[in-house]
């Protein structure tokens, strides 16, 4: 970690068998752009949501805690960029991410309207090869069957927060 001046920079942040899992960070807030990037490496959730629950306990780390197993092994990247300023000031330029848990794939990204700068433009595709574990990993019980097919969401949101956001969800369950 180094600063100068109004410039704060996180070189590398590396933290080994936290839970099971690898965290490596680095990023840097200035006066004109902020940045953050991530990476959660998991061979096992099991530990890691344990620990999440005793530190933040909630809604979140227990649903995550119940799904822990049909979402292991995990691995997140996740980069954030805003323009204009520090933390608290800035816009939001780019969030994007890129993971995969159990096979299952998620990708999804963040961006300004291009027609309206205070609006945003949000996409998350979740692809799995297998229906029945996708339905586990967000919450569902399954029968125990196989050689469903892929599934398939994706969601799209328009809009801000005070204007209200257009949301579009397109699914396929059991498909080819």
């Amino acid at each position: 970690l180094t600063k100068s001046g109004p410039d704060i920079k996180l070189e590398r942040l590396s933290i080994a068998n936290l839970g099971g899992a690898a965290v490596i960070a680095n990023g840097a807030i200035g006066n004109e752009s902020t940045s953050l990037s991530v990476r959660l490496d998991a061979s096992r959730l099991q530990e890691l949501s344990e620990l999440l629950k005793r530190i933040a306990p909630g809604r979140l780390s227990e649903a995550l805690a119940s799904r822990a197993i049909a979402l292991s092994p995990a691995r997140v990247d996740l980069k954030f960029d805003a323009q204009g300023g520090p933390l608290g000031l800035a816009r939001i330029s780019q969030l994007t991410l890129d993971a995969s848990a159990r096979g299952t794939s998620l990708k999804g990204n963040t961006k300004p309207d291009p027609v309206n700068p205070q609006s945003f433009i949000s996409t998350l595709n979740i692809d799995a090869a297998d229906t029945p574990m996708l339905l586990r990993q967000l919450g569902l019980e399954t029968l125990p069957l196989s050689n469903m097919g892929r599934g398939r969401i994706a969601v799209s949101l328009a809009g801000g927060f005070e204007s209200g956001m257009k949301t579009q969800i397109d699914a396929q369950l059991a498909g080819s």
